[in-house]
C-alpha cells in the first residue's frame, strides 16, 4: 500500500506491512492514519464553507486563471470550480492525486516562495492553510510577497494563532508555548502525539515547520487585502494588564474567536520577575474600563 502524505515536513514511504514501515519511519503508521481521518472529518466542514465563500466573492468563470499555491487536485474535486486552475506544490504529484486532475486543471511542481511566473500572471492566487507551514517569518514574507506579485487578486487562508486550539495537533493552547516547551508537550499532550507516537526527530520537524500567524502579522503580510470570516477585531482603546504589581506584555487583544460575539480575549506574557502563588492579583484595563478589584489568577 502507499501511505498518504505525512502531515508536515516528513515524506511518505511505500510499505508492505505495518511492522516494516514502523522500523523505517519516526511515527506509528496506523496512528498517523487515524490522526488524518479525524482531521479530515473536522476540516472538511470548514473547507466547504470557505470554498463557498471564495466562489461567492470572486465569482470565477471559464476565463478566470487561478493559481492554487500548495494545493492538491483532490481538494478541488469536492466542488466544481469553473476556472482555468494551475495547482502548484513543492512535492511531486502522487499517483493517487493525479487521477483527480480535471481537464481545466494542470499541476506544476514548484516553490511558493519563488513563483516562476511574471507579475499579475493570474487573476486570482488561492492558498488554503499553507503559509503557516513555512517555518519562519522570512519564508512567510517571501510567500506573501510572491502571492501578491503574481496575482491580480488573492485569497489566502490560515488558522489564527489567537484561536485557543492548535488545529494541526488538535490540542488546546499548545501553540502559545515556546518552541522548546512545544517539543516537550507535543509528544504526550496532543492528539497527534497520542496517536502517531512520533520519535523526537519527528516532533522537532513538526515544531520547526508550523508557525501560526497572529492577526497583526497577517495584516503586515497582506496590507492591501481585506480580512474576512474571522471577525477578529481589536478594541479602539488601549489595553493594559498588571499582574501583581508588574506590567505584563500583551501579545494579543481582540475578539475571542471561540466565544460568543462581544467577548474580549487578551493574551499576555507574564513578567519574569513575578512571584507565583494561588491568588496573584491581576488588573486589566481597556480604555476607561477596569477589571473588578480582587480579581486574581493562579501562577505556578
Amino acid at each position: 500500500m502507499k501511505e498518504p502524505y505525512a502531515p508536515f515536513s516528513l515524506n511518505p514511504k511505500s510499505v508492505e506491512s505495518e511492522a516494516a514501515e514502523s522500523a523505517r519511519t519516526p511515527w506509528s503508521p496506523t496512528g498517523l492514519r487515524r490522526h488524518f481521518e479525524i482531521l479530515a472529518r473536522i476540516s472538511a466542514h470548514f473547507r466547504h464553507k470557505r470554498i463557498a465563500t471564495f466562489l461567492r466573492l470572486f465569482k470565477p468563470t471559464l476565463q478566470t486563471h487561478v493559481l492554487d499555491v500548495g494545493g492538491l487536485p483532490r481538494l478541488w474535486s469536492e466542488t466544481a470550480v469553473p476556472a482555468q486552475l494551475t495547482i502548484l506544490n513543492l512535492q511531486p504529484l502522487p499517483e493517487h492525486e493525479a487521477r483527480f486532475l480535471a481537464p481545466n486543471q494542470k499541476f506544476v511542481q514548484g516553490d511558493g516562495t519563488h513563483l516562476p511566473w511574471q507579475d499579475k500572471s493570474f487573476d486570482i492566487v488561492y492558498s488554503n492553510s499553507v503559509i503557516e507551514h513555512l517555518g519562519t517569518w522570512e519564508n512567510q514574507m517571501a510567500f506573501a510577497g510572491e502571492c501578491r506579485r503574481v496575482g491580480a487578486g488573492y485569497w489566502i487562508q490560515t488558522p489564527a494563532r489567537e484561536f485557543p486550539v492548535e488545529p494541526h495537533f488538535v490540542t488546546l493552547f499548545l501553540h502559545w508555548f515556546s518552541p522548546a516547551a512545544r517539543k516537550r508537550l507535543l509528544r504526550h499532550f496532543s492528539l497527534w502525539g497520542w496517536l502517531a507516537r512520533p520519535q523526537p526527530e519527528a516532533v522537532a520537524a513538526a515544531v520547526a515547520e508550523v508557525r501560526l500567524l497572529t492577526l497583526k502579522e497577517f495584516r503586515r503580510l497582506f496590507p492591501d487585502g481585506q480580512i474576512i470570516g474571522s471577525h477578529l477585531v481589536a478594541p479602539k482603546s488601549p489595553a493594559y494588564v498588571r499582574v501583581g504589581k508588574l506590567p505584563a506584555q500583551i501579545l494579543y487583544v481582540g475578539t475571542a474567536p471561540s466565544l460568543v460575539n462581544g467577548a474580549l480575549q487578551i493574551n499576555i506574557l507574564l513578567p519574569k520577575e513575578l512571584i507565583g502563588g494561588p491568588a496573584v492579583p491581576i488588573q486589566i484595563s481597556v480604555g476607561n474600563y477596569t477589571s473588578p478589584p480582587g480579581t486574581t489568577l493562579a501562577v505556578k
